[in-house]
């Protein structure tokens, strides 16, 4: 005859077996959710231009041919500019004179990612810089932006073989001779390391 201890241990068997599978999922869920790789954090502030324009700015390099410099607009969330027939501009992270900048390790990797398009009967061509901020703005990267009618990814990844303790970026546009205009739009612009930091 069994003990009366082991008829209770027999009548909790089934409960304790559920609890312990309980127990189990949610830690195994937990150990899942803790090891979710952490996103790297944005050098660019508000790349997205959901807090509206600033710190971006726009200036034309050389003068402009139309009676207004140009001026940065959101539409349908990203930032656009209109840009005349033989203009020069400049589309800046950040807008002179601010107190944003970042830092740029020599040899670090980075990560730079946006979405861009020059819609319009001018044609226009884009190089984008990251580099210093101040004269004689040395650029520590520089590379043609293919641009079209609509936004599209654009992304592309460098190492500086220098410091910069105060870089920026510059979308440098130019467009072609003629009495038409186009618009050059940004959006969703992203600079990180390769490797990821901490998010923020």
């Amino acid at each position: 005859m069994r003990s009366r201890v082991q008829l209770r241990l027999d009548r909790c068997h089934p409960v304790a077996f559920v609890l312990a599978l309980l127990v189990c999922s949610c830690g195994h869920r937990a150990l899942q959710a803790s090891a979710a790789p952490v996103p790297a954090r944005n050098l660019i502030s508000n790349g997205d231009f959901s807090r509206g324009v600033a710190p971006w700015g726009v200036h034309a390099v050389g003068g402009t041919n139309s009676e207004q410099p140009p001026q940065p607009r959101l539409a349908d969330g990203a930032l656009c500019t209109t840009v005349h027939g033989g203009e020069e501009i400049v589309v800046g992270w950040p807008v002179s004179g601010s107190a944003e900048a970042f830092a740029l390790v020599a040899g670090e990797r980075y990560e730079l990612s946006l979405r861009v398009a020059a819609p319009g009967p001018l044609p226009v061509e884009c190089v984008i810089k990251v580099g210093h901020q101040l004269a004689p703005y040395t650029a520590a990267f520089a590379t043609r932006l293919p641009a079209g009618e609509t936004l599209e990814p654009f992304s592309i990844a460098f190492a500086p073989d220098h410091v910069d303790d105060r870089a920026g970026i510059a979308l440098e546009c130019r467009a072609a001779p003629g009495s038409t205009v186009a618009d050059v739009c940004i959006d969703d612009v992203r600079l990180t390391t390769a490797r990821g930091q901490p998010g923020g």
